[in-house]
């Protein structure tokens, strides 16, 4: 798991979405209504990015610090593929710079199992 932000009510706020999605997940049996999230690390959003360019190699050797960043493109690849792969409900796709990203498994209020994920999950 990433290291804490530092900023208590930001972690505690993407921990409450994060079990959200996961109570939810019943809901697409009654309801036909599907709810998923992404837990990102930094996203090299213009202002992530000037700050990360802008580090020297003694800051970005703290472990606080990402070895790279995540595209706006990674991001949105995974946007469309939770939106359109109608066999994900529920799900949190935990998404670590420099790692490859992972759904919790499917029923854990938590991040105790990680399964793989790809755009072709699950496998066709």
């Amino acid at each position: 798991m990433a290291p804490k932000s530092g900023a208590p009510a930001y972690d505690t706020a993407k921990a409450a979405v994060s079990r959200l999605t996961t109570t939810l997940a019943p809901r697409f049996e009654s309801d036909r209504i599907r709810v998923n999230c992404i837990v990102p690390d930094w996203v090299a959003t213009p202002e992530v990015k000037e700050y990360y360019d802008g580090l020297t190699p003694l800051e970005r050797a703290d472990p606080r610090i990402p070895p790279v960043l995540i595209s706006l493109d990674e991001i949105a690849q995974a946007v469309v593929d939770l939106i359109t792969d109608s066999a994900l409900t529920g799900r949190v796709l935990v998404y670590w710079c420099g790692q490859e990203p992972a759904l919790v498994a499917a029923a854990d209020p938590g991040y105790g199992a990680l399964e793989p994920y790809d755009s072709k999950w699950p496998p066709r």
